[in-house]
């Protein structure tokens, strides 16, 4: 968030969770629903299930 308000221009980062802070929350929520999912569709995590071997871990991105 602090990223986000220097790119903006914020002069706080208080102004920047005020507009976006909502936003996100809601939006870190639907994007981890959608990697669940891909989780258990993906092509090769589901090879690696069939072989008997341990899906790959999904991790977070910085």
């Amino acid at each position: 968030m602090a990223e986000v308000s220097k790119l903006l221009g914020h002069s706080s980062i208080r102004i920047t969770e005020k507009y976006y802070g909502v936003w996100e929350s809601g939006r870190q929520a639907r994007m981890v629903e959608r990697q669940k999912r891909r989780a258990v569709t993906d092509p090769i995590l589901v090879k690696e299930r069939a072989r008997g071997q341990q899906p790959t871990k999904l991790r977070r991105v910085k």
